[in-house]
């Protein structure tokens, strides 16, 4: 089955480190942009789907009508499974007891919310709309409402962080009870302020002390890692994100959305104009060669804990990596060893 990625680019204020297609001043575009949307699900054959992901930008900056317009598109074009995961990201700031409600009740069923730190002092640093307060107010909100799968996303590296800074935030969201933790270190990304500016991050050795208590804590509070970035508790992994590191096909709809399917990748335009116009969708962006779908299914598989299916691949490439101690095979599995988790992406270029 298909899973069914809707990019939201809305934004009340962008944070400083984002370079996903998003605006912040670009909300009198709100209806335009679900017409382009709707367009968009219509040019589409009827698909079966397990998983539908709102992702942005901020999917609950929109008003719940405009979103619950989309979701009832999707819902109309495509056959989604009964059991389907249903998710949408959700900032703090932009959450109200009422709109989850209403959003729990449309057919939601899992909701992503953007907490980054628990810290005040470093949302602040973020350019985050949002304070610590809001985190817990979210999530307690989004239980009222009946979710009953809630993930939160931390970062890590951050400008001036220490590691007990992390380890403060990681564990207020421990203590929340959520489902899902997802943990991603700051990257500056070219074109961003944060890339613009001189700033005091941890150094190498202090991020992989993060990184490896926060595995660490996570472990001893029941989340089972499973995705280099990822914990979830039993039964709650992200099935839509699985998608991604599984090369299972999808379809992206949105500005600057891509689809995989067929082999084949398809991307949207980038230029808000263009798609409000109904132009640049579904561009071809690259057909793999047989060669390069089972190398980037590797590469893509080691990103989980368990690794994905092995059937001799590559040996000259996997059997290098198993000298150097950064791979082994194990239950018809290849997987990165423990000792790689701090090299994947050296791992990962073998392959490229």
């Amino acid at each position: 089955m298909f899973g069914i990625y809707v990019h939201i680019p809305f934004c009340k204020r962008k944070c400083l480190y984002c370079d996903f297609p998003s605006f912040s001043n670009i909300f009198h575009l709100e209806n335009d942009y679900v017409s382009a949307l709707i367009y968009e699900i219509g040019t589409y054959d009827r698909i079966c789907a397990d998983t539908v992901y709102f992702g942005g930008g901020t999917p609950s900056s929109l008003s719940e009508d405009s979103i619950l317009r989309v979701l009832d598109e999707i819902y109309k074009k495509f056959d989604i499974a009964g059991n389907a995961e249903i998710t949408i990201e959700v900032n703090p700031g932009t959450a109200t007891f009422e709109k989850l409600k209403k959003l729990k009740a449309s057919g939601f069923n899992r909701i992503s919310i953007g907490a980054q730190s628990f810290l005040d002092e470093e949302l602040k640093r973020l350019g985050r709309i949002h304070n610590a307060s809001e985190i817990y107010e979210t999530v307690n909100w989004a239980r009222l409402a009946g979710f009953g799968n809630i993930s939160l996303d931390l970062m890590f590296g951050l400008p001036g962080q220490k590691a007990d800074d992390f380890l403060y935030s990681l564990c207020e969201g421990i203590k929340l009870d959520v489902n899902h933790i997802s943990a991603y270190s700051l990257i500056l990304e070219e074109g961003t302020p944060f890339y613009e500016m001189d700033l005091d991050l941890p150094d190498e050795e202090d991020e992989r002390r993060m990184y490896h208590l926060m595995a660490q804590r996570l472990k001893e509070a029941g989340f089972i890692h499973y995705e280099i970035s990822n914990f979830a508790k039993e039964g709650f992994m992200s099935r839509h994100n699985m998608k991604y590191w599984l090369m299972e096909d999808y379809i992206g709809l949105g500005l600057g959305a891509h689809s995989f399917f067929g082999k084949t990748r398809y991307y949207n335009t980038l230029l808000l104009p263009e798609y409000l116009k109904h132009e640049g969708l579904k561009n071809v962006g690259e057909k793999l060669s047989d060669e390069d779908f089972k190398k980037e299914r590797i590469w893509l598989g080691l990103r989980l804990i368990d690794g994905v299916s092995y059937f001799g691949e590559f040996p000259e490439i996997t059997n290098k990596l198993i000298n150097q101690g950064l791979v082994e095979i194990k239950e018809g599995n290849i997987k990165l060893t423990d000792k790689a988790l701090d090299i994947a992406n050296r791992v990962f270029m073998e392959y490229v």
